[in-house]
C-alpha cells in the first residue's frame, strides 16, 4: 500500500461571482518518492514541484532535479 500526500491548489473563481464551476485541482504525491528524492539531497519543495510536473514519475523527476537543481550540502 502506497501512502500519498494531496497537494491541493484551490481555484476559487466563484468568490468573485465569475464562475461557480470552479474546481480544485490536485496531484497525489507518493510519500516514498518524496522521501527517496529528499534523501538524495534535494529540497522538499523542489522534489514536490518535480513530482507534480512529472505526475509522480520518479525517474523523470530525478532527471529534472539533477539537471535544474542543486543538492543541499
Amino acid at each position: 500500500m502506497t501512502r500519498s500526500l494531496s497537494a491541493d491548489r484551490s481555484m476559487n473563481a466563484s468568490e468573485g461571482g465569475e464562475n461557480e464551476d470552479a474546481h480544485t485541482a490536485y496531484e497525489n504525491l507518493h510519500m516514498d518518492y518524496l522521501a527517496t528524492l529528499t534523501h538524495e539531497g534535494f529540497t522538499q519543495e523542489e522534489v514536490i514541484r518535480a513530482l507534480v510536473i512529472t505526475h509522480n514519475n520518479i525517474t523523470m523527476a530525478r532527471d529534472i532535479l539533477r539537471e535544474f537543481s542543486s543538492k543541499r550540502s
